[in-house]
């Protein structure tokens, strides 16, 4: 299992790979190496179409109107994408 958590002083979401979007919500933003460095393996081939930016190697989701939101679809979308189960726990290191 994979934590999501983040509470460095820079991420402002607390969720990996979430990003505040433009004042339009929040958005996962990442790209294949970002999948394997928190997962440990590497994105199925069968969903690498959802990386289409920067000629493939990059995802951005639609926005979601809150962190909350957005913690949860970057949930599903890691654990779809990989097969690794994932979580958001912030009091675990």
């Amino acid at each position: 299992m994979t934590n999501l958590a983040r509470t460095a002083p820079n991420n402002t979401t607390g969720v990996f790979t979430l990003q505040n979007y433009k004042d339009k919500g929040y958005r996962i933003h990442c790209n294949l190496d970002q999948v394997k460095a928190l997962t440990g393996v590497e994105a199925k081939p069968e969903h690498r179409h959802f990386f289409t930016h920067s000629r493939g190697y990059v995802y951005l989701s639609k926005p979601y109107p809150t962190v909350e939101a957005g913690k949860d679809a970057a949930i599903r979308f890691f654990t779809l994408i990989t097969g690794v189960q994932v979580y958001w726990d912030p009091d675990k290191k």
